[in-house]
């Protein structure tokens, strides 16, 4: 990123449509982009068609003033889903879990990640942002979600 932003690259732009996907990676993707401001540059992400879980927090992290969701995006913010085994069903980790094994203990350490980086994105509460990752608590939108919540900046 320093050599990029070294040769004059002052923003860097990203198109985002996706269902989300695996929060590890995710949080990887959140390292490049705070690299990126750090080394000078805007990181603007454009969300599109669907902006749901882990790509809400990735349009979130975004600079200020450069994060954009299209109007007619269908949004989905909910708590942090951890698969049982290959074919097992997911289960939902709230603020409120209690942990009963190491699954659990990292499930809650995700989620702990997951509302800080939120609660900083947004300007919001530690409590707001728990708020939105509480198992039976999903949010469903279009782009205006983003904006009221404080993860993005502009509706496009």
């Amino acid at each position: 990123m320093s050599e990029a932003a070294s040769n004059g690259c002052q923003t860097i732009r990203v198109d985002l449509f996706s269902p989300g996907g695996s929060v590890v990676s995710g949080f990887e993707v959140i390292r490049l982009v705070e690299q990126a401001k750090t080394s000078g540059m805007a990181v603007e992400f454009h969300g599109g068609g669907m902006v749901a879980s882990m790509a809400t927090v990735l349009i979130a992290s975004g600079s200020p003033g450069h994060r954009y969701v299209y109007e007619h995006a269908f949004v989905v913010i909910h708590g942090i889903q951890v698969q049982a085994g290959p074919f097992g069903e997911s289960e939902c980790f709230s603020p409120t879990t209690v942990p009963v094994n190491e699954r659990d203990r990292t499930g809650l350490q995700l989620t702990d990640t997951m509302i800080a980086l939120l609660a900083g994105y947004a300007g919001q509460p530690v409590e707001v942002a728990a708020s939105w990752l509480t198992c039976g608590n999903e949010q469903y939108g279009d782009g205006w979600l983003l904006v009221k919540l404080g993860l993005a900046d502009l509706v496009e």
